[in-house]
């Protein structure tokens, strides 16, 4: 099988979170661990970080590995979703996965998942564990998919757990309250673990809970000063709570030029795309993936800062809390509701009543391309354009940035 046919397998054969949404989550580490067990991948033997939270887990990923690769350590970074390619998801250095690596891996298992039935973030999961032993990392940087206590990552046994926020995202999981929320995040906590978190409000004492439980060192992130090439005001809280993890990390020797110069070269060294991404032509375009409210609360205000008029491309997956997410929409933007290539984004045509009751001025369009061509066409040069609320919209966006 070629790569291709390898990828459309895992797409389309096995439940797939990233395209049907709640029905392919596994709600045990099951799977994971028997395959685990029948494999007798030796995942312990890597020292990992296990970062969870609502918004800003990739971000603080990517940071971590920067700073650590700049100090000389092999580094894995496993994260998800992927903009462009699959292999994005799992990277050693900042290289993606190989080819033929994951051709392999999926043959030689094809068996064993099909008889466990695994899903589509689990194989994900074991792929990533199998490659950062084979490649001996130093240590590995592990995002969790959804939730925490349930995710299939929750399987490592890492020598830090950081959770970065806690807002409403992925309520028909993981609970209608952010008190239930926080509960499933704090999931990842682990016994005699030091654990870190990014933020301090109402939701504090349910994490300080969990941690005393479980004799897990507690911690909240400090503030620092430092600069980092990616933008966006919410970059700052992720700064201090990378920057508060790698105070943590007690076996690992690093700089503070290898702080700055991490944090600096981010994109370069990691490969990020999507977060504050600004593209200067023909109009002032920024990209952001923020797809839940508060994420999107903050994007807005920044881009309500430069008082320029903004024609907003946005669509959602139907998973998420649209309601609640239109009714923080500024009523100033135009808005371009998309449909996308992903069948998770919802019909625009669903929820044109919400813009309608809120009284927004939108149009609605069968592809990001096509809204983003009529903004082009009828937006004076000093307008701006943003597009968000999905990272499959921002996908779509940037897959055709050569149609431009």
């Amino acid at each position: 099988m070629t790569f291709e046919e390898i990828t459309n397998w895992l797409f389309s054969q096995l439940p797939n979170y990233q395209t049907r949404g709640k029905s392919a989550y596994k709600e045990n580490l099951d799977n994971i661990s028997k395959f685990i067990e029948l494999t007798k991948l030796n995942h312990s033997q890597i020292d990992t970080i296990h970062v969870g939270g609502t918004n800003g887990k990739g971000s603080v990923c990517h940071m971590l590995a920067s700073v650590l690769q700049k100090s000389n350590l092999k580094v894995g970074l496993f994260t998800s979703p992927h903009v462009f390619d699959f292999r994005e998801r799992i990277r050693v250095d900042g290289k993606m996965i190989s080819k033929k690596y994951v051709i392999d891996f999926v043959l030689t298992n094809k068996e064993i998942f099909e008889k466990l039935e695994m899903s589509f973030f689990e194989m994900n999961v074991a792929l990533a564990l199998s490659y950062f032993v084979n490649n001996r990392v130093d240590i590995a940087i592990i995002e969790v998919g959804l939730g925490g206590r349930l995710d299939a990552t929750n399987i490592i046994e890492p020598v830090l757990s950081v959770v970065t926020n806690v807002s409403y995202d992925h309520t028909s999981i993981l609970g209608n309250s952010l008190e239930k929320i926080a509960k499933e995040k704090a999931g990842i906590i682990k016994r005699n673990t030091p654990f870190l978190l990014g933020f301090d409000n109402h939701l504090t004492k349910i994490f300080k809970d969990v941690a005393r439980e479980n004799d897990a060192p507690f911690f909240l992130s400090n503030s620092f000063n430092y600069e980092c090439d990616l933008k966006g005001l919410y970059q700052d809280q992720n700064i201090n709570t990378c920057v508060s993890a790698l105070k943590l990390l007690k076996n690992f020797k690093f700089s503070k030029e290898d702080i700055s110069s991490g944090l600096e070269n981010v994109k370069e060294n990691t490969g990020l795309t999507g977060r504050w991404q600004v593209f200067e032509k023909p109009i002032l375009t920024i990209c952001d993936i923020a797809h839940n409210v508060e994420a999107l609360k903050i994007v807005f205000s920044q881009i309500g800062e430069l008082q320029k008029k903004t024609h907003v491309i946005i669509g959602f997956s139907s998973d998420k809390d649209i309601e609640r997410i239109v009714k923080i929409l500024p009523s100033e933007f135009k808005y371009y509701i998309c449909s996308s290539s992903n069948s998770r984004i919802i019909n625009p045509k669903h929820i044109t009543y919400m813009f309608k009751e809120k009284k927004l001025n939108y149009l609605t369009f069968d592809s990001v391309f096509s809204a983003y061509k009529t903004i082009m066409q009828k937006s004076p040069k000093n307008n701006i354009s943003l597009v968000t609320g999905s990272t499959f919209i921002v996908s779509d966006f940037l897959k055709n940035l050569d149609k431009v």
